[in-house]
């Protein structure tokens, strides 16, 4: 009786040292692994605003009454047509990625300029934005409005119309 009772005592034991050394692994890599994945996200979102940057010049020198399909597929954070200033950014919030150095705006490049904030001990938000205020008008759905697009699971689907001058600068609608 004493020799089954041992064998449950050492097994009960060695699962809980198997458990604790899982855990110290996982308190370990999972930062690191969280911090690798926001980096990424990152860097898919400055591809998607390449990409948005690449179509919008391609509508804006094809004349104006083109319009072209655009699918913008959101992985992370939010994106924002700001209409009203003539600027599209993806903010990430909450990220553990420190893209650069907090508070200093640089260029990638392009036309994309990123900006980090700290927010807390080891959170961060991203800030990549492109300014088309001297280089084109935008529009979105041929209002000057900010407006909100959160991630989804599927692509949004947006048409690019050049719509001619308005003033010095090509029309560029989002609809």
């Amino acid at each position: 009786m004493n020799r089954k009772a041992q064998i449950w005592v050492e097994t009960v034991v060695y699962t809980l040292i198997g458990l604790s050394i899982i855990g110290i692994v996982l308190g370990i890599v999972k930062p690191a692994i969280d911090e690798r994945r926001d980096s990424i996200s990152i860097k898919q979102s400055i591809d998607l605003l390449n990409y948005i940057d690449k179509q919008i010049d391609a509508v804006k020198y094809a004349g104006a009454g083109t319009s072209i399909p655009v699918d913008i597929k959101i992985g992370r954070g939010k994106l924002y047509i700001d209409a009203e200033r003539d600027v599209l950014s993806i903010v990430i919030d909450e990220s553990k990625s420190e893209y650069s150095e907090p508070g200093a705006v640089i260029n990638i490049g392009g036309n994309i300029k990123a900006i980090t904030v700290k927010k807390g001990s080891s959170k961060y938000t991203v800030n990549l934005s492109i300014d088309y205020h001297s280089r084109a008008n935008i529009t979105y759905r041929g209002k000057d409005i900010l407006q909100t697009f959160q991630f989804a699971p599927t692509a949004y689907n947006f048409y690019l119309k050049n719509n001619g001058f308005t003033g010095d600068y090509q029309n560029i609608d989002f609809y």
